[in-house]
């Protein structure tokens, strides 16, 4: 299913990038988040990578203030950066998912950017790699 771009989701987009181009000391996020293509879809619930594209549902996106658009993006892109999609292997894809998030989002916190409310932040994590925070994860399941 093809998601029709509105010219206000567009303005919304290029601001957002804007918005980074301006942010000081984001030399590095800058270069890896325009290596990307971004782009609008319905098919996913808020924002999702394949490693060369990111997705963003349209009603999820332009419900974020120019900030948090920012926050998303450069999310997305740490998973591309960290090689979350890559490194996997046969854990489980949702829980891996979730501990990449824990792990990108203490990182874009800590680095001054805002964070959309109902992103997972726990800094019991500080200082863990996705895959020692996949562990206590599952430590906590069981």
């Amino acid at each position: 299913m093809k998601t029709e771009v509105t010219p206000e989701m567009e303005r919304a987009m290029k601001k957002a990038k804007a918005e980074l181009l301006n942010t000081p000391k984001s030399a590095f996020f800058v270069s890896v988040a325009f290596s990307l293509r971004h782009q609008f879809s319905e098919s996913v619930p808020t924002a999702a990578t394949n490693g060369s594209r990111v997705y963003y549902n349209p009603k999820f996106f332009m419900s974020l203030t120019p900030p948090e658009q920012v926050f998303l993006m450069l999310h997305e892109t740490m998973h591309v950066v960290l090689e979350h999609l890559e490194r996997v292997n046969d854990r489980d894809k949702k829980l891996w998912n979730v501990a990449g998030d824990f792990v990108i989002n203490l990182m874009l916190t800590e680095a001054g950017f805002r964070m959309p409310s109902g992103g997972l932040l726990d800094r019991a994590y500080a200082g863990m790699s996705t895959e020692q925070v996949y562990r206590a994860l599952v430590e906590n399941q069981e």
